[in-house]
């Protein structure tokens, strides 16, 4: 039979909402980036100005909604990771998937021409 966890101490609980406010506010922004790259890569793909517009403000509610969803999911993930003993990994897991869109975004950007 296994011994009970000690719940986290009130500092930890702490940490880890600040830790979900710095992640949620780091996705918003690799969010940010997205919508503009939408339209350069439908413009750099040969689709008129109209076809643009509509892809962007399709992306919009689409980004929108994936973002909200990563900050639930993110905010889960930290507190059971809290609870269980695997904060740091799990912040680092959710910090690297970012850092890596991040980069992702970066290497797209450098390849559209324009």
């Amino acid at each position: 039979m296994s011994m009970p966890r000690r719940p986290p101490a009130p500092l930890a609980w702490f940490a880890c909402y600040g830790a979900w406010i710095a992640i949620s506010i780091g996705a918003g922004l690799v969010a940010a980036q997205i919508l503009p790259l939408s339209l350069d890569i439908s413009l750099a793909l040969g689709a008129n100005p109209w076809v643009g517009r509509a892809v962007r403000q399709l992306s919009l509610p689409v980004i929108g909604i994936i973002w909200l969803v990563a900050i639930f999911w993110s905010e889960h993930a930290l507190r059971q990771a809290l609870t269980h003993g695997r904060f740091r990994a799990s912040l680092l897991r959710i910090g690297g998937a970012l850092g890596a869109a991040a980069a992702g975004l970066l290497l797209v950007r450098a390849l559209i021409p324009g």
